[in-house]
């Protein structure tokens, strides 16, 4: 998929994240760059606690991909406080490792009956790691770049996830594995 087309899917995609912001969905926006990727899972740049404490705390699950030096403490209090499961899987495009895609693979696994959100400051390693799980377990690159679409504006996250769909299949013999990511019940 060229830049071109990728940035029009990304227009497309926040229409849709404008259209949640504006009530469009139960839940309030708990971000300004939002991307719903499964019924009970979204995609985002950094939570409004205010609007957080809306959710349903026994069933909120908060994924932080930011790293320390980002202030997680403060989040991890807030979250924690408000009655939210929060986790840290800290990651950076420099540092991201198949080791943290199989820790927020099994993590998602283990909460997909929650509200699952996975974040980061800008949305844009939201993206990223999303996005390269479903291209390692199958899913096409223009499904993955549509669905990453109201978080990742960054061309480089979206070159990244251009390489790893023309390696991935080779990293795995050409195989992909079968096992979902994240099924929603």
């Amino acid at each position: 998929m060229t830049i071109r087309l990728w940035r029009a899917s990304m227009l497309a995609g926040l229409v849709v994240a404008n259209l949640v912001l504006a009530g469009g969905a139960d839940l309030p926006a708990i971000s300004k760059y939002l991307s719903q990727v499964e019924p009970r899972l979204w995609l985002a740049g950094s939570l409004d606690m205010n609007t957080l404490r809306h959710w349903d705390p026994a069933s909120t699950v908060v994924i932080d991909l930011r790293t320390e030096d980002e202030g997680i403490a403060k989040e991890r209090a807030q979250v924690q406080a408000l009655g939210m499961a929060y986790y840290s899987v800290p990651v950076t495009g420099a540092t991201l490792v198949d080791a943290d895609l199989h820790r927020l693979a099994e993590l998602l696994r283990e909460r997909s009956a929650d509200s699952v959100i996975v974040h980061c400051v800008s949305g844009n390693r939201a993206g990223l790691v999303w996005g390269a799980l479903q291209l390692d377990h199958g899913q096409d690159l223009p499904a993955v770049l549509h669905a990453v679409s109201g978080v990742v504006t960054k061309d480089t996250i979206v070159q990244a996830l251009e390489e790893r769909a023309a390696v991935e299949p080779a990293r795995n013999g050409g195989q992909r594995p079968a096992t979902p990511v994240f099924v929603s019940p």
